[in-house]
């Protein structure tokens, strides 16, 4: 289903309706079937709703606002529109950012967060260099001299490598190489310009899991651990092998993960 959200056409995919719901926000470059598998092991008992960031997957690009608050702003939009008191939030990366800051801005609209392989903090200068360089050469050459770079951020080497997971790899290629240059250039630099909700984490109280790959080059392990020491009450998770990618690579591990982390705060899980 397709939703009109400040004037962007926002693409939607919901399973049936439960008596709790799931938002799950994807990251840069991605799209709504990330969290396929985490939806195919919680849809007994939650409605899981999954989204397309605007100018990723089936949501329309916008020429203009794509300021992260912008982004927060929609996605608040997006969940009132559900018509819910309150609803669980799933951030991969970039839906981590929008995450906690729906958090901060507006508690009341979320019963849960999971942060998945992400960031409270501001892009350092080094990697700001690093990805406007990359989104200066996509404009110039296009992505076959980028996308082997791209592929070592998303995922752990030994996964890549993996004759089994072949088939994974070359669809996640798909879905990173069909993203327009006006997407990678507008959404990439108003992630790159975030601001640092670090500090105001611990003001935190709803109920918080932590994941993260402990071979996560591109939200390393690190930025989890500080927020994990803000967040004494949060469930926090390293996963041995995995990359930034986790929910693909370990979605068995990740989806126990949270079905134990639901029961433990009384919410229903699947069986």
């Amino acid at each position: 289903m397709h939703l009109n959200i400040n004037d962007t056409n926002y693409f939607l995919d919901s399973t049936a309706e439960r008596k709790e719901t799931i938002v799950f926000s994807h990251g840069f470059l991605l799209d709504h079937s990330l969290f396929d598998g985490l939806r195919e092991a919680l849809r007994g008992e939650f409605c899981c709703v999954a989204f397309d960031h605007k100018g990723h997957g089936r949501t329309a690009p916008n020429e203009t606002d794509y300021a992260l608050d912008q982004l927060v702003r929609d996605t608040i939009s997006l969940i009132e529109s559900l018509e819910e008191a309150a609803v669980h939030f799933v951030g991969m990366s970039t839906g981590g950012f929008i995450g906690m800051r729906i958090a901060l801005q507006r508690p009341d609209l979320l019963k849960s967060l999971v942060l998945l392989d992400t960031s409270a903090e501001e892009e350092p200068a080094w990697a700001k260099i690093k990805y406007h360089g990359l989104i200066k050469m996509h404009r110039l050459l296009g992505w076959q001299p980028l996308i082997g770079t791209i592929m070592n951020l998303m995922f752990s080497k030994a996964y890549l490598k993996s004759a089994t997971n072949q088939e994974s790899v070359y669809y996640w290629k798909k879905v990173i190489m069909g993203n327009p240059h006006h997407t990678i250039r507008y959404f990439g630099e108003a992630i790159l310009a975030r601001d640092n909700v670090l500090s105001e984490l611990s003001g935190l109280t709803l109920p918080l899991c932590i994941v993260v790959g402990k071979e996560d080059v591109a939200t390393p392990v690190e930025y989890s651990r500080r927020m994990a020491d803000r967040l004494p009450h949060a469930s926090y998770h390293e996963l041995a092998g995995c990359g930034h990618m986790a929910v693909v690579e370990a979605v068995t591990e990740v989806s126990d993960l949270l079905r134990v982390f639901y029961r433990n705060h009384g919410f229903p899980a699947a069986p």
